[in-house]
């Protein structure tokens, strides 16, 4: 594959945040985008100094909807590698759908990391449309989610490293929790 290939690719990428069209714009196969950003990845990873950067946080993250629209919550749950919890996250939304409820939960825990100064994480959400589409593989078409999707994609470039990764809801009770307990102490 030719460099300017991968220089029209990520050109793309940055500017509309959607894997899909960068790789239509570049006229780049799939496997070939997979093979820039996973040389994207390995390079941030190799210029990456601090300690603290380069430890993995795990993210839990969960949004729930009472009445889908309802009254809604966002929950998160920082804990290290070992497992340990180090931060929990929570915040009232108001009236939304669960959809957006989970993005908000995402947001809200990716700004923790933020925070704190880390830059590898592993995500673990129940919501497969999320999960789906932060991986590119459903696009987002709701359009109530665009601008959500768009502040998701800006914090994950602020990382060094991240993986997002679905798990059944009996694995997420705890995030789970959290954002209910946004909505009751708001109810």
């Amino acid at each position: 594959m030719k460099d300017d290939s991968k220089y029209r690719f990520l050109q793309a990428l940055s500017q509309s945040l959607d894997v899909t069209k960068a790789m239509e714009d570049a006229h780049i196969s799939r496997s070939d985008a997979g093979k820039i950003l996973e040389d994207a990845s390995r390079a941030l990873k190799a210029h990456s100094g601090s300690k603290k950067s380069m430890k993995c946080l795990h993210l839990y993250v969960d949004g729930a909807s009472r009445g889908n629209p309802g009254a809604a919550g966002a929950g998160a749950i920082i804990k290290d590698e070992k497992g340990n919890v180090i931060k929990r996250f929570k915040r009232y939304l108001g009236v939304t759908t669960n959809n957006v409820a989970e993005y908000q939960a995402l947001i809200l825990a990716l700004k923790g990391v933020a925070d704190m100064g880390y830059g590898r994480v592993k995500i673990f959400s129940d919501s497969e449309l999320l999960v789906k589409q932060i991986n590119g593989e459903y696009g987002v078409k709701n359009r109530g989610l665009i601008p959500l999707y768009t502040k998701v994609c800006s914090l994950l470039s602020g990382l060094h490293e991240y993986v997002i990764i679905h798990i059944d809801r009996g694995d997420n009770r705890d995030a789970d929790r959290i954002a209910n307990m946004a909505i009751d102490e708001h109810l």
